[in-house]
């Protein structure tokens, strides 16, 4: 349940961010000429939607045209959290714009020096972030639009919108001559349709992951390492190592672009946790289930022998309980005893002893364990979950062999299971 709510939210949050990205919040309006425009305002801390409201430093408008063909950027003002992507390679500073920042690049780098070594585009882009203070220009689809906010919309009116689109149209027609030269050719490249099979992707990883380390936790509890921590830095190292792969792999995939950015974020919050539980799930069952030596037996004997009784009872004073056919369940009480106290006959009489009290009625829960003595190749002792049959048999000073397994890997470990 956690991980489909996991899921959930993050399905939810990724939906609401590519409806915010691809301008799916922006409603198409006419101007008095009867020409066609995309424009939306985002308020936050009033509920009217006028850019004249008093207080309005934190309102938002996009304004923005719809494109011919489809074309993929962003110009954004410089940021401290961008300039890393500048050195990866994501982002590149935009020479001769003063405070332009940094140009992100979607379906294909040479958009970058198409788009900004164009005259009339970078004489709009300059005006549009110089004259207006804008936030950023965006282009996804077939919809390009300049953000505005808080102080740069005091003058807006229709006026400053006229000229906000005509400085748009600009850059959206040289956009579609650039779309329009790729076509056809190996240059061509739509990352946009690749990346939701890279989110695909990191969920499966977070799933098998969560799904290993279950069956990991179920099915192997008598599996145990001598040297747990080589198990962890070994695991630790192979998800190193998988991660390096998987974010090369995401840079050819998406040619280290825009998308590169996303497909990274979406890595680091999903991709990366499967990765890791995946990783320590391999390390333990290839070192296990792989081929390697047969095991060499451990001697050592019963030290302790424990057990413990939980008895259940049914109290008429006590809260009722969903289960109980309507009586009412009071609190449990255990005894944990050990050598000749665990014996059958006096487990027996402790039972009995619990009944006439209105205890041990409800159920009634055994649980045997063996303790063995010092064992120097581990430097530890070991205990054992076992049944009542073979709790009856053993008794404190009996041998125990212990099989030790050197490791496909070289990670030697105990199959405590596997005692006799």
């Amino acid at each position: 349940m956690a991980l489909l709510f996991y899921i959930a939210v993050f399905v939810s949050l990724m939906a609401l961010r590519y409806r915010t990205a691809t301008g799916g919040r922006l409603s198409e309006k006419r101007d008095t000429q009867g020409r066609a425009y995309y424009e939306g305002f985002s308020i936050t801390d009033t509920l009217t939607k006028s850019p004249e409201t008093p207080h309005n430093h934190r309102n938002v408008l996009n304004l923005g045209l719809k494109l011919d063909r489809p074309a993929f950027f962003r110009i954004r003002r410089t940021s401290a959290l961008l300039d890393p992507l500048e050195l990866l390679g994501l982002a590149k500073y935009i020479d001769g714009i003063p405070g332009a920042g940094l140009v992100f690049v979607g379906e294909h780098p040479d958009d970058l020096h198409e788009l900004i070594d164009n005259p009339s585009v970078k004489e709009a882009i300059d005006e549009i972030f110089m004259d207006y203070h804008a936030e950023k220009i965006v282009c996804f689809g077939r919809k390009i639009w300049v953000r505005l906010r808080g102080m740069s919309l005091e003058n807006y009116d229709e006026t400053v919108r006229d000229a906000l689109l005509d400085r748009l149209s600009k850059i959206a027609r040289v956009a579609k001559e650039n779309a329009e030269k790729r076509e056809g050719t190996k240059r061509e490249f739509h990352g946009a349709l690749r990346l939701p099979w890279v989110m695909a992707a990191h969920l499966l990883l977070l799933g098998g992951g969560i799904l290993a380390a279950f069956s990991l936790i179920i099915e192997n509890t008598s599996y145990l390492f001598l040297q747990p921590h080589m198990f962890w830095m070994v695991s630790l190292c192979l998800a190193v190592l998988l991660s390096a792969l998987w974010v090369a792999a995401l840079c050819k995939f998406l040619r280290r672009t825009m998308w590169t950015t996303l497909a990274l974020m979406d890595f680091i919050l999903i991709g990366l946790t499967g990765i890791v539980l995946l990783s320590v799930a391999g390390i333990h069952a290839a070192n296990r289930y792989l081929p390697q030596p047969p095991a060499v037996h451990i001697n050592s004997h019963v030290e302790h022998a424990l057990c413990n009784i939980r008895c259940y009872a049914t109290l008429q004073s006590e809260g009722p309980s969903p289960d109980s056919g309507g009586q009412f369940a009071g609190a449990p009480s255990d005894v944990n005893w050990s050598g000749e106290e665990c014996r059958p006959e006096n487990r027996r009489r402790f039972v009995i002893d619990m009944r006439k009290e209105s205890r041990c009625i409800e159920r009634i829960d055994y649980n045997f364990t063996l303790w063995t003595a010092l064992i120097p190749e581990l430097d530890r002792p070991l205990t054992f979950r076992v049944t009542q049959e073979e709790f009856d048999k053993i008794t404190t000073g009996d041998p125990i062999r212990i099989p030790l397994y050197r490791g496909a890997l070289g990670l030697r470990w105990v199959d405590k299971d596997g005692w006799h």
